[in-house]
């Protein structure tokens, strides 16, 4: 919770034109936050590991184009924040 606003800014700059984090549903916004506090702050852990992590994550809720819609906004996050792995 104590990082959330700044997960949440370098969240809203890897979404597409128009969308909002209170405009995603609640789960998406979960699995972002929680991928996006994992592509900061623990570098021990490959960035495309954590992003396979919760594409597996969104596929597990959702049978639409929601782990593609993950899969694209994480991997923007993680080509900011670990620029060197990318």
């Amino acid at each position: 919770m104590r990082d959330q606003r700044a997960i949440d800014k370098a969240l809203v700059g890897c979404l597409s034109d128009g969308w909002t984090l209170p405009r995603l549903d609640a789960t998406l916004r979960a699995i972002l936050r929680s991928a996006g506090y994992e592509l900061a702050a623990r570098s021990d852990v490959p960035g495309r590991v954590v992003i396979s992590e919760y594409v597996d994550v969104a596929r597990a809720f959702f049978d639409g184009p929601e782990p593609k819609f993950i899969n694209a906004a994480l991997d923007k996050l993680a080509r900011e924040k670990r620029q060197a792995e990318f």
